[in-house]
């Protein structure tokens, strides 16, 4: 097995990017474990993992970040898209600011950290970008419709990356969990 280069995003305690952080870890890869608040990711150097702080609605951060891993370790072989934004509420009453906020992060947030990879994953040849999605990007439920449709879009737009990518050697997937017990939901409350 080959040591990957693996930058996560979203990584904070209690979630789906921490537990994949420690896999990813402890199956010998190098992990970049990233989220806003760094405090978030205690626990994560027991595994190896480098911490970095990164907010993926700020391109400034995102550039900083990325370059980091680059000048450090001179590549990233896998980009997972883990970070996220909730939004609980019917569509006729959810405030519009908790809306356009689920809809920048997991959407175009998704698509700036995408692109600031594949420049660099284009110059190597190959890379892998894996954009967590969701069921109800597939099944709508009730109470869930804007984050529903945020993650619809995830899914479109990885289908799309997926083509334009892929004569550079890059493959994009999408991994659409279910119900996942984890503090994401939390932060919707």
């Amino acid at each position: 097995m080959t040591k990957q280069i693996v930058l996560i995003t979203g990584c904070s305690k209690g979630g789906i990017g921490y537990a994949l952080s420690q896999k990813f870890a402890q199956e010998g890869h190098h992990v970049i474990a990233t989220t806003r608040n760094v405090d978030a990711l205690e626990g994560l150097e027991a595994f190896g993992c480098e911490k970095e702080a990164l907010d993926i609605n700020d391109q400034d951060s995102i550039n900083t970040v990325v370059q980091k891993v680059i000048d450090r370790v001179g590549r990233i072989d896998v980009l997972i898209n883990n970070a996220g934004a909730p939004a609980v509420g019917a569509l006729m009453d959810i405030d519009l600011q908790v809306a356009h906020q689920c809809v920048n992060t997991n959407v175009f947030g998704t698509l700036a950290m995408s692109r600031a990879v594949a420049i660099h994953m284009a110059k190597q040849g190959s890379g892998k970008i894996v954009n967590i999605g969701s069921v109800v990007g597939y099944v709508s439920t009730p109470w869930a419709g804007i984050y529903a449709l945020s993650k619809a879009a995830v899914h479109s737009m990885s289908d799309t990356l997926r083509l334009e990518l892929k004569p550079f050697g890059i493959q994009v997937v999408v991994v659409a969990p279910g119900a996942i017990k984890s503090n994401f939901g939390n932060a919707g409350a």
